[in-house]
């Protein structure tokens, strides 16, 4: 018999490393195809060598700040739901022997994040949109034998609509031009004139009047709120003048 799951274990922090993810196009007009070189002509990963832009759709509809804020929280409350999910995944053994069955032993299941560190959460929903097929096929199973019937409904409550994973795929879309800004900055020589690069690039890509779904240009709208205040209010005006003399002399941006 399993004991009973219930929400309190969306406080399981588990730290668990992750698989490496595959890279993304970085939708962006800044960067050449060729991969930068540092001062030392040794190659860096080339987070930002791009595809040629998809076609993206115009979103024209008016957005006001309630919007922003009626977004926000939604997307708070489907990444509770999805920490949940894959809280039931990883402790109930039903659920976890499905899993295993549809994807083998060795093969990486869905990842709990650390609330308190946004990255893991990015990975978080990369693995579960990774595994959507499989998320799909869990909830269309007519029955999981050894679930109590409370764990049951407590599953069956977490199915994702069409419209969570618009929203899911947004999110995730978003987040990526981060975790790959935070990713070339801790290198072992991250310069001035690196995090200039790498913020214009940021603002560049929030900034976009062309979004592919109505999500992407709330979400990126209210990041847009935020890069006006810390990046054009908050830094102040001395280092960003020296941030751009240092990407001036930098051969790498040339």
């Amino acid at each position: 018999m399993y004991e009973q799951v219930n929400t309190s274990l969306v406080d399981d922090e588990d730290d668990e490393r992750t698989a490496e993810i595959m890279p993304y196009s970085w939708p962006t007009s800044m960067v050449n195809r060729e991969c930068l070189l540092d001062s030392n002509g040794q190659q860096l990963i080339d987070y930002f060598v791009l595809d040629e832009a998809e076609s993206d759709v115009s979103t024209e509809k008016s957005t006001s700040n309630e919007d922003v804020f009626n977004l926000l929280v939604r997307i708070n409350s489907l990444v509770r739901k999805v920490r949940v999910f894959v809280s039931m995944t990883r402790l109930v053994a039903p659920l976890q022997h499905y899993i295993h069955e549809q994807i083998g032993p060795n093969k990486g299941g869905f990842i709990l994040d650390v609330k308190i560190r946004w990255n893991s959460t990015f990975k978080m929903i990369h693995r579960l949109i990774n595994l959507r097929d499989l998320v799909d096929a869990m909830f269309a199973k007519r029955d999981f034998k050894g679930l109590t019937s409370i764990q049951e409904k407590k599953f069956r409550s977490l199915v994702f609509t069409y419209d969570d994973w618009e929203l899911i795929n947004a999110f995730h879309d978003c987040l990526d031009i981060f975790d790959k800004a935070t990713t070339m900055l801790s290198g072992d020589y991250p310069t001035q004139s690196m995090s200039y690069f790498v913020l214009q690039t940021l603002k560049e890509n929030v900034q976009q009047t062309l979004n592919p779904t109505y999500y992407h240009m709330i979400i990126n709208k209210s990041l847009n709120f935020q890069s006006e205040y810390y990046v054009d209010d908050f830094l102040p005006s001395a280092q960003k003048l020296g941030m751009k003399v240092r990407i001036l002399l930098n051969s790498t941006f040339k």
